[in-house]
Parts: structure tokens; C-alpha cells; sequence
């Protein structure tokens, strides 16, 4: 339990140091972290790295490191752990505004010719004009358990993102779910955004006319 404890003091070392990276770079550049930061959005398995950040992980050699794995935490269970129960919290995605501006600001920002598609596109539209994209969220593994406290049972629940260490000799009574399937659908139904995607590689639409 001490060497996990100390694990987690290290990952949450390690976070704070590729934050303060980041934190210096967007203070040098401003305009540049902002666009950085509408276009990271995107970005949700191995995490958003800046060019100061990527300079100091080939720095480090730990450039291939998923840092979202490096940051999550084991979870230490208390004592007298009775029953616990890994389940999924479906969070599906959420809706997110941009002005022009801030859309044309994310085409300026991509490869070569995907910004001639997008700046082409954006040509059509009125300055004015709002977009959307839809961010999906993964589904979020949780844990139910419960503890014996003063011979009472008491329940409890928490998100999970690591490892789970059980402190005592006996395993509690215990089940897995599965993840369930994800899912798949593009945009929530409105009559007020356009059916088609409208950028395909920032994955904006428009709202109907």
C-alpha cells in the first residue's frame, strides 16, 4: 500500500510538470494556445501535447508515453471492503458552439490541404454565422462498493481509473461488467443544425438557415 501510495504522489508529480509545460508555452504565445486549445478538443486518447511539450518528452526519451495512463490514480480502498462492483457511466457526448472566427481560426491551424478545404468552405458562409461539433465522451468506468463501518454496512460509489487495491487478507465479494458497446451516432437530432457535416475535418456543422 506504501509503494502505491507513493506511485500516485509520482503521477500526480508528473501531471503538474507536463501542465506547467503547457502553462508556459500558452503564456509565451497566447493567440497560438488558444487556437491550440479549440483544435485539441478533438484529440482524446493519448492526450494534447503542445510543441514545448513534445520537445521535452524527446528530451526525456519517454516521447511514446500514453500520458493519459501515466496521470490516472490506483484507488486505495479502506479496510473492511465487503462488496464492490466495477460499472460504466454512459456519457455519450456533448454539443459544443463556435462563431466564425473561432472556426476559421481551426482551418488556419490544419495541414495544407485540409485547410484550403475548410477556408473554401468557410468562403460560402456569413461572418456571423454559428457551428457546432459534437465531442464524444468515452464512457466512464465507475466502481459501487460497500464497507463495513461499526458492524453497519455503508454504501458508496466513484469513478475509477486505475488499479484497485483491496487492504485486507480476504477479497470482497466482487463483479466485472464489461464495457458496453458505444455509441454510434453522429450529432443529437435538432431542426436547428444542418444534417450534414459541414467540415469534415474539424467535424463542424451549421446551423439550418
Amino acid at each position: 500500500v506504501e509503494k502505491f501510495i507513493t506511485l500516485n504522489e509520482c503521477r500526480h508529480t508528473f501531471n503538474q510538470s507536463v501542465l506547467a509545460i503547457k502553462r508556459e508555452q500558452s503564456l509565451k504565445d497566447a493567440s497560438s494556445g488558444y487556437i491550440s486549445d479549440l483544435v485539441s478538443t478533438q484529440i482524446t486518447v493519448r492526450g494534447y501535447r503542445t510543441d514545448e511539450l513534445k520537445r521535452a518528452l524527446a528530451t526525456a526519451k519517454i516521447s511514446q508515453l500514453d500520458l493519459r495512463r501515466c496521470y490516472a490514480k490506483n484507488l486505495i480502498m479502506n479496510p473492511d471492503l465487503d462488496v464492490f462492483s466495477w460499472t460504466w457511466a454512459k456519457t455519450h457526448s456533448r454539443v459544443e458552439k463556435f462563431s466564425f472566427n473561432e472556426v476559421e481560426a481551426m482551418a488556419n491551424a490544419l495541414p495544407d490541404v485540409q485547410r484550403a478545404i475548410a477556408l473554401e468552405r468557410l468562403a460560402s458562409c456569413r461572418p456571423g454565422e454559428t457551428f457546432v461539433r459534437k465531442v464524444k465522451l468515452p464512457h466512464q468506468l465507475r466502481a459501487n462498493y460497500a464497507n463495513l463501518v461499526n458492524g453497519e454496512i455503508v454504501r458508496k460509489s466513484t469513478p475509477l481509473s486505475g488499479i484497485v487495491i483491496a487492504q485486507q487478507n480476504n477479497l470482497p465479494r466482487f463483479l466485472w461488467r464489461s464495457e458496453p458497446p458505444k455509441d454510434t451516432d453522429t450529432l443529437p437530432r435538432s431542426s436547428s443544425i444542418q444534417g450534414d457535416v459541414f467540415i469534415e475535418s474539424l467535424g463542424v456543422y451549421k446551423y439550418a438557415n
